[in-house]
């Protein structure tokens, strides 16, 4: 049985940090989902913009080879 783990962020420039929660987040399951910001989001949130857009933040997630499963989170604001 797979037991998924699911991690969100903006993961905007990938870091060591991020690196080791990541890590950690795929020992606890079987299948590491992760989620990112999308840019409209983060502006919301934030208020500012990211140093690299979801294209860019995407591919360097990739480049990781971490997760099983890289998704752009919602931009509708009625589902955050």
């Amino acid at each position: 049985m797979k037991k998924k783990v699911l991690v969100f962020g903006t993961f905007d420039g990938i870091h060591e940090g991020h690196r080791n929660m990541l890590r950690q987040a795929k020992e606890l399951g079987t299948h590491l989902i992760i989620v990112i910001a999308s840019d409209d989001v983060v502006r919301a949130l934030k208020g500012s913009v990211t140093h690299h857009n979801t294209a860019t933040r995407l591919a360097m997630l990739k480049e990781e080879r971490i997760a099983d499963e890289i998704l752009v989170g919602d931009d509708e604001p009625e589902s955050w």
